[in-house]
């Protein structure tokens, strides 16, 4: 069955009230609106169907519909009335058809969203995002607080806002769907259990506060997260132009049930693009329709990402600029690799390489159904007990390790272990290729106390709590850093399939790996030490300049190691950034590692010494001349040797015949 989702429901059009829902097997229906009641009649041309149509006096109407079983809200419906509050929402709220705002939609500008695969991705809740008190915000859990963090979001340098289910959901579990016609009920308890069925028994409310799966009004922000809940829809608009205006995209997780038709998912995606100015999708759930949306041409130009995406016959520009495929194998292999398991280094070396190559790989260290970031390395085992299924929900397997003791401590060793561990983590998302998605919190070690599947806790287990400590702001500052340098150097964004070949004659392979002794890649299944080499040379940064070369240490042995650095013709190495300062010393051709740290170089042009000597001329000016050194053939590190220890750290100072990057003036402009 095609629907028309512009016409479905109540529209207006031409001086009249248009009224049609969709209710098979109803006898009658009627649309109570304004209290009045209007009869419908079931259409001869589309059965099931059941149509109206009255003068429209241009005023709100809050209507809902009814047949003989009750009640129920208009699937269609752009705007709901529900002003009780989250968790408080009637069993069948009624929607509202508000008069058309012309000024809304006049006066925009064209948005340009960013390109898939350079985007870095800051997935929130609207409500668990700000609804703690340290958030500091006005409106709290609402639209309007998010819009109250842009300025945040826009510092900390991500692209693209992906945005939790934020359509009107019914966040009460209630085991009906309110936007379906109710079928009979049996009109006794004897008749209930003739029919096999029992009377309900009132249980204790729950809720499901990520409104993933949860019967929904798909054309409706939600109004329990509007700080004005009649006008939901202006304050959801208003949010999205205030990220747009800030160069942030916004996208929208969409979980469809199965059973609902293909035109009805366009429609709602449709629907958003067109009246919000939504830039994307995440496709969740299990409906059948999902995989043909990567060739519909009502979504051209938009961000689609799905767990999975079949692209056989479908244009290689539209498989790289729209199509994500999210990367549960790249949080597997990055947590294991973190915390130490052998036999890792071959699947985490795939896993840094593989951009998708058609479409474009979403990789995360932590998403919504899992431990955060900084649980990873809190707990060895779920802690769910607050979900009220005896702690037998949420994932079993969560890869992770406590560093030694379960849970929150004061031991100042194992704290610095914890932080030292999501530093590597984060260097590894955001260095590797693909697209990154972190959680929001993550960049400031956000907690769940251990709980791996917080969906029903909307409390300060659920919450985004706002930590403001010292260790919070460091790690903030880290995450700020990694994203400028993965923004600035698309040699971390690669768009076409890296092969790990010398492929255009530069010298290098696009790609290379390395163990402890250049060139050479320990895959061995003790093996927890890995170097990776990028060549800039393979990637445009603009039409005459490539990029930079970057060289990647990884040790997660918990023990130190010396790593060769790979002899470049006359290329000097300078450290961009580590997860442990005091963790790297560099030395002329090579870099000690202790355990558990990782580094990056960056791979700088063959540096050009001159000895300077001052001629006086006859007019008192000074001429400058001096003499090139001689080709070594071996590649230096930049910084002074020590004397005592012939080891010298990698000097983060500016040299005067170099070239500096972007990131680095940056990064010494926060220093």
């Amino acid at each position: 069955m095609i629907i028309d989702t512009r016409t479905a429901g109540l529209t207006r059009e031409n001086g009249k009230i248009k009224a049609s829902v969709f209710a098979p097997g109803s006898k009658s229906v009627k649309l109570m609106c304004n209290k009045r009641s209007i009869a419908m009649n079931e259409s001869p041309e589309q059965p099931g169907w059941f149509v109206c149509s009255f003068k429209d006096e241009s005023v709100p109407l809050v209507y809902h519909f009814e047949n003989e079983n009750g009640a129920f809200t208009d699937p269609f419906a752009r705007l709901l009335d529900e002003k009780n509050g989250f968790g408080e929402r009637s069993e069948v709220p009624d929607a509202i058809l508000s008069v058309p705002d012309k000024a809304s939609k006049t006066g925009k500008k064209a948005y340009k969203a960013h390109d898939l695969r350079s985007s870095v991705i800051y997935k929130l809740h609207v409500r668990c995002f700000t609804a703690h008190a340290s958030s500091g915000v006005a409106a709290p859990g609402t639209f309007a607080g998010v819009a109250s963090k842009v300025r945040y979001l826009k510092g900390l340098g991500i692209t693209t806002v992906l945005l939790m289910p934020c359509y009107d959901f019914d966040e009460v579990v209630r085991g009906s769907d309110f936007t379906r016609p109710p079928e009979r009920k049996p009109s006794s308890p004897f008749e209930a259990v003739l029919n096999g069925s029992v009377p309900p028994v009132e249980a204790p409310k729950k809720l499901n506060v990520w409104g993933y799966s949860a019967p929904a009004a798909f054309f409706a922000p939600k109004a329990s997260y509007a700080s004005q809940p009649d006008k939901a829809d202006a304050e959801f608009r208003s949010l999205v132009g205030s990220l747009h205006r800030a160069g942030i995209d916004v996208m929208m997780e969409m979980c469809f049930p199965a059973d609902v038709s293909y035109s009805f998912v366009t429609g709602v995606l449709a629907f958003w693009k067109d009246e919000y100015d939504i830039d994307g999708f995440r496709l969740m759930g299990d409906n059948p329709c999902i995989p043909m949306l990567a060739l519909d041409p009502v979504l051209t130009g938009m961000t689609l990402i799905s767990h999975d995406w079949d692209t056989t016959g479908i244009p290689d520009e539209c498989r790289r600029e729209r199509l994500g495929s999210c990367n549960d194998a790249f949080m597997v292999n990055c947590r294991r690799l973190v915390k130490g398991d052998e036999d890792q280094i071959r699947y985490f070396a795939g896993s840094f390489k593989d951009n998708g190559g058609n479409t474009a790989r979403i990789n995360y260290f932590a998403d919504h159904d899992g431990f955060t970031l900084y649980d990873v390395f809190c707990y060895d085992v779920r802690h769910n007990e607050e979900n009220g299924e005896r702690n037998r929900d949420g994932r079993e397997i969560n890869y992770s390790w406590n560093c030694g003791v379960e849970g929150p401590t004061g031991k100042k060793n194992i704290r610095a272990l914890r932080l030292k561990m999501c530093r590597n983590a984060l260097m590894l998302l955001f260095l590797s290729e693909g697209v990154p998605m972190i959680n929001a919190g993550d960049e400031f070690l956000n907690t769940a106390g251990g709980n791996n599947n917080y969906y029903c806790c909307d409390n300060e287990t659920g919450y985004v709590v706002w930590e403001k400590n010292a260790q919070a702001r460091e790690i903030t500052s880290f995450v700020r850093k990694l994203i400028g340098i993965k923004r600035t150097h698309p040699v971390f964004a690669n768009k076409t399939e890296l092969k790990g070949q010398d492929y255009l004659g530069q010298g290098l392979p696009d790609i290379s790996f390395h163990g402890i002794k250049a060139w050479m890649p320990d895959y061995g299944y003790y093996s927890r030490t890995l170097g990776i080499l990028l060549n800039g040379q393979y990637v445009q940064v603009d039409r005459k300049n490539t990029d930079a070369g970057f060289f990647l240490l990884i040790n997660m042995h918990w023990e130190a190691h010396e790593f060769d650095l790979p002899t470049i013709d006359e290329r000097p190495y300078t450290m961009i950034l580590a997860s442990d300062d005091a963790g790297a010393v560099a030395g002329e051709r090579t870099c000690t590692l202790e355990g558990r740290t990782a580094v990056l170089f960056r791979v700088d042009e063959p540096r050009v010494k001159a000895s300077v000597s001052i001629k006086k001329k006859d007019s008192g000016k000074a001429k400058v001349s001096g003499e090139k050194k001689k080709d070594s053939g071996k590649a230096s590190v930049s910084g002074e040797k020590k004397k005592d220890s012939g080891k010298a750290k990698v000097s983060k100072e500016k040299k005067k015949d170099g070239r500096k990057d972007k990131v680095s003036e940056k990064m010494e402009k926060q220093e």
